[in-house]
């Protein structure tokens, strides 16, 4: 089990080794699984966005130093 003080602040790094963005907090749906938040700011021509996401625990692979996902994340700027 991997306490909440253990994974807030943490980068979120995907299998391709790019930074997708930092660990904001841990959220509960309404079944009752624990998801990351993660915080991903977005900086284009001057302007800077922050969006947020949830990853569920099927797309965590290891936790350490880094939160280590499964696959490519794309996050995109609407």
């Amino acid at each position: 089990m991997i306490k909440r003080e253990e994974v807030v602040g943490k980068e979120v790094i995907d299998s391709s080794g790019r930074r997708v963005g930092v660990v904001d907090d841990v959220v509960i749906d309404q079944e009752g699984k624990a998801s990351l938040l993660v915080r991903v700011k977005i900086v284009r021509g001057g302007s800077e966005k922050v969006l947020e996401y949830t990853l569920p625990p099927s797309n965590i692979l290891a936790v350490g130093d880094v939160v280590l996902v499964k696959g490519i994340v794309e996050v995109r700027r609407k």
